[in-house]
C-alpha cells in the first residue's frame, strides 16, 4: 500500500507548483515584451544584430557597417531579389534608429527595460512621427507672425482713425486757418521783396488756397495739427516681439526703480515733498489716475507744475481738488498756461475735460 501524503507535503507541492507557474508566466511575459520591443523598432530583429555591431559600438563603426551592408543589399545590385530589397530596408531602418543619439538612447532603454511596454512605445512613436523642425525656429516664427499682425492691425486702426479725424469740420477749419496764415506770410514776404526793388510786383491770390499751396507744404500743415484719435501710432517696439526683446531692459528698469523708491522713502524715511520733481509728478499722476501719454499730451508744463505743487498724493488735498474741479472744470482747476487745443475724435475720461470744451 502506498503511504498517504502528509498535509505538509501537499502544501509544499502546491507552493512549488504555484512558483513554477509564476516563473513560467514571467518568462512568457518577458519573452513577449522582448519580441514586442523588437517588433516596435526592427521587426522582431535586434537593430545591432542587423548591422553586425555590438550594442556599445562607436558611431563610426556603425556608419562603416551600414555602408558595407547598403552596398551589399542595394536594390540596384540585386535587381528582382525581394529578400535583398527587404534586407536593405531593415538595415536602413536599423541604422536610422541607432545612428541618432536620442533614438539610440531610447532603444537601449527599451532593450534594458522590456517590461515598460507603454513607455517604450510612446517614446518610439514620439521619435518616429514628431516634427523634425527645431522648436526654437517654430517659436521664433510664431512670435514674428504675431508681431507683424499686431503692428499692421495697429497701423490699420490708426490710419482709419486719422482718416475719420481729417473729415471732421474742426480739422478742416483748423487746416483752412493754417493755409490762409501760410498764404498771408508768403504774400508778406513777397511784398517785402517787391518793395526792395523798383518795379517789383506782388502776385495775387486766386481765391482758392489749396491751389496756391504746394502739396508738400499742405502735408506739413496737416501733420502740424495734433489729432487725438484715441489710439497711438503703430510702433514695432510695442508688439510681442518688441516686448520680448526689451524684456531684460524693462525688468532692469522696474527693479531699479522700485529698489530706489523703497530705499529713499521706506528705508531712509524721506518725505515725498523733499523728493525730486519727477517723483512728485509721478505721485500726482497716479493720484489723478492719468495715463502717462495723457499727462504729457494734454497738460502743459506749467499745468503739470501747478498740480504737483498741490500735493494731490495727500488724500485731503485730492478731495479738495476734486470739489474745485466739479465747480470750475478740470483744466481751470489745474491753473497755469494750457496747451493749444487739439482736434479730438474720441473722448478720454469725458468728465475730466467736458467742462472746459
Amino acid at each position: 500500500m502506498m503511504a498517504k501524503r502528509s498535509p505538509t507535503h501537499r502544501r509544499c507541492s502546491s507552493s512549488s507548483s504555484r512558483i513554477l507557474l509564476i516563473q513560467a508566466l514571467a518568462l512568457a511575459i518577458t519573452t513577449c515584451s522582448l519580441s514586442t520591443v523588437s517588433a516596435i523598432y526592427c521587426d522582431n530583429d535586434n537593430c545591432y544584430d542587423l548591422l553586425g555591431v555590438e550594442q556599445d559600438a562607436k558611431l563610426r563603426d556603425i556608419k562603416k557597417a551600414y555602408f558595407n551592408l547598403s552596398l551589399t543589399y542595394h536594390p540596384d545590385k540585386n535587381p528582382g531579389d525581394e529578400k535583398a530589397k527587404d534586407m536593405f530596408q531593415k538595415v536602413a531602418n536599423a541604422y536610422e534608429i541607432v545612428s541618432d543619439k536620442e533614438s539610440r538612447k531610447r532603444y537601449d532603454y527599451a532593450l534594458k527595460h522590456p517590461e515598460e511596454f507603454m513607455w517604450n512605445s510612446m517614446q518610439y512613436y514620439r521619435f518616429r512621427y514628431s516634427p523634425k523642425t527645431d522648436f526654437r525656429l517654430v517659436l521664433l516664427f510664431t512670435v514674428a507672425v504675431l508681431s507683424a499682425l499686431q503692428f499692421y492691425g495697429s497701423k490699420a486702426r490708426y490710419e482709419r482713425a486719422m482718416t475719420q479725424a481729417k473729415r471732421t469740420t474742426t480739422f478742416k477749419q483748423r487746416l483752412s486757418n493754417l493755409e490762409h496764415e501760410w498764404l498771408a506770410n508768403r504774400e508778406a514776404e513777397a511784398r517785402a521783396k517787391a518793395l526792395a526793388t523798383k518795379y517789383g510786383k506782388v502776385a495775387k491770390r486766386t481765391g482758392k488756397p489749396t491751389k496756391d499751396i504746394p502739396q508738400d507744404v499742405r502735408r506739413q500743415l496737416m501733420e502740424s495739427i495734433k489729432l487725438d484719435v484715441g489710439c497711438e501710432p503703430p510702433d514695432w517696439w510695442k508688439t510681442l516681439g518688441g516686448y520680448i526683446i526689451m524684456l531684460p531692459v524693462i525688468l532692469y528698469r522696474f527693479a531699479s526703480f522700485h529698489a530706489s523708491w523703497t530705499y529713499k522713502y521706506r528705508i531712509l524715511g524721506k518725505s515725498y515733498e523733499s523728493g525730486p520733481y519727477a517723483d512728485r509728478a509721478l505721485l500726482t499722476r497716479k493720484a489723478l489716475k492719468f495715463p502717462e501719454h495723457i499727462w504729457k499730451d494734454e497738460l502743459s508744463e506749467t499745468q503739470q507744475a501747478s498740480l504737483v505743487q498741490r500735493e494731490l498724493w495727500k488724500p485731503e488735498n485730492l478731495v479738495e481738488f476734486n470739489k474745485e474741479r466739479k465747480k470750475v472744470g478740470f483744466l481751470k482747476a489745474c491753473g497755469g498756461i494750457p496747451k493749444p487745443a487739439r482736434v479730438r475724435t474720441s473722448r478720454w475720461d469725458q468728465d475730466r475735460f467736458e467742462s472746459d470744451e
